[in-house]
């Protein structure tokens, strides 16, 4: 990795890793939180607002489930090649995209290509590159990382639905999706942190 693109003297479990495991944990809010906690919602939402049946209304929830694991391979592919840090920043550029687009849905088929795929490979990427990132930076803490970080998933899943229901009650599908976007850009910002270490030369520089 580019030395300009990892950070020198950093020790495990300690300083900048814990700075990591709540980056870690925002994400987990963010990202699979956000996509547990908006799925019966919006299964309600694309029935009304595409006038649909309940099973149709069900199907893009079901693609963006099935994205987000069967898009695993090539998001570890992702971080062995370029890094979490790129990696984070690229699905949560795809997640942004996918919901902030979701404006212009008119049809099924819109949501299906834009929430469902679109954002459903990016919440693949940050899931994947914000587990990752902690094994670099936690060795004898791991557990407690992992642990800390994963209660953002059970925050999002449990604040999630409250909060997408107020916004697609009171501004309706197009401008509730361009609002929730705008949550999705802490998984650009956080992952600028993932700065991974240095590979320790031995020379002490």
């Amino acid at each position: 990795m580019p030395q300009l693109c990892c950070k020198p003297n950093s020790q495990k479990d300690k300083g900048y890793a814990w700075f990591i495991s709540v980056a870690s944990f925002l994400l987990n809010f963010t990202h699979t939180g956000f996509t547990f906690g908006i799925a019966g919602n919006l299964t309600i939402a694309h029935q009304q607002f595409f006038n649909i049946n309940l099973q149709n209304g069900s199907l893009a929830g079901s693609i963006h489930f099935g994205a987000l694991l069967m898009f695993g391979p090539l998001a570890s592919v992702m971080i062995k090649k370029f890094g979490c840090r790129i990696t984070q920043i690229t699905g949560g550029t795809c997640i942004l995209l996918g919901f902030a687009l979701s404006v212009l849905s008119r049809q099924l088929w819109h949501a299906v290509v834009l929430y469902s795929i679109l954002a459903g490979i990016g919440v693949s990427f940050c899931f994947n590159a914000s587990s990752v990132i902690l094994t670099i930076y936690f060795e004898r803490f791991k557990y407690i990382a992992f642990s800390f970080a994963r209660l953002g998933t059970y925050l999002g899943t449990v604040l999630w639905p409250l909060i997408s229901q107020y916004f697609l009650t009171k501004f309706g599908y197009s401008y509730a999706m361009g609002i929730m976007s705008t949550f999705t850009l802490i998984n650009i910002f956080t992952g600028i942190l993932f700065v991974e270490p240095c590979p320790y030369n031995g020379s002490g520089n």
